[in-house]
């Protein structure tokens, strides 16, 4: 197992598992990481407070929400794709990446279809 120091609020392996994504909540920062070496792939800049961040489970998207909407980057790029504005706390895929479900911080839970490709 490897250490390295870096300050992070959620993680989210990417399906190779060889890619690790990191938020430390406040700066807006998305962190990409090679998890053998500890190092830094590539950094995105996003929404301030970022409170949840989930990997397609083709690992072509990180979906990542927080207080100022739901943001979806493309990560082969580092492109931000879109925003959905609104404040958003949990985000997570199903297995087969045709649902997201993301919750709301006043207790509903949205289930959203992706489009097939």
């Amino acid at each position: 197992m490897r250490t390295w120091k870096a300050t992070a609020y959620k993680l989210a392996v990417h399906p190779d598992g060889i890619t690790l994504a990191a938020t430390n909540y406040s700066s807006g920062g998305l962190l990409l990481y090679d998890v053998n070496t500890g190092k830094l792939l590539r950094e995105m800049k996003g929404q301030q407070y970022v409170y949840d961040l989930d990997f397609s489970p083709d690992g072509d998207l990180l979906v990542a929400c927080g207080l100022e909407g739901v943001e979806f980057w493309e990560v082969a790029s580092g492109k931000l794709l879109r925003v959905i504005e609104g404040s958003y706390d949990h985000v997570t895929f199903d297995p087969d990446g045709r649902l997201l479900a993301i919750s709301l911080g006043d207790g509903r839970i949205q289930v959203w279809g992706l489009p097939a490709e």
